[in-house]
């Protein structure tokens, strides 16, 4: 398995955060947004839907940086699981942003009726996004973490 992980997601929750980011924290102004919007869409879509490239709760920060630098116009989600319930992972997860500093929580929720997928917009000083989803098993002692961070070239905090 090439340092990869595949964490599942439904592609409704999926598409759903992915249409958040972008229409929400888009920064396009007037008439370009319709075009832009609709190709950034199916660029989000595609990350969501690649294979993520393996991570840990203590490293992703650094990871998505890494990744950032690297390629920044590209979008590579990362993923792993941890052994915790769902609400124990989310808090972990906003955590770790709260404790390195310059990112500020846009929104955060359930994403579906039963609770069993959380999600989290959550922007960087840069301007990048960071799409966080934790999906629970069914007994929600194992939840899967899949993060996406989404660069928008030219944006600062507004």
């Amino acid at each position: 398995m090439s340092g990869r992980v595949r964490v599942w997601l439904p592609p409704a929750a999926a598409l759903t955060c992915a249409c958040a980011i972008l229409v929400w924290l888009h920064p396009g102004t007037g008439d370009d947004i319709p075009s832009t919007l609709e190709q950034d869409v199916e660029r989000v879509q595609e990350a969501l839907d690649a294979p993520a490239r393996s991570s840990s709760q203590a490293s992703f920060l650094d990871d998505l940086a890494q990744i950032e630098s690297r390629h920044a116009s590209e979008a590579v989600p990362l993923g792993w699981e941890e052994a915790k319930s769902l609400p124990e992972t989310a808090e972990m997860l906003l955590t770790s942003y709260r404790d390195a500093g310059g990112y500020t929580l846009k929104t955060s929720g359930y994403l579906d009726i039963h609770g069993n997928i959380w999600g989290a917009l959550i922007r960087a000083a840069t301007g990048s996004v960071d799409l966080v989803m934790v999906h629970a098993d069914e007994a929600d002692e194992l939840s899967s973490v899949r993060v996406l961070r989404i660069a928008f070239q030219g944006v600062g905090v507004q």
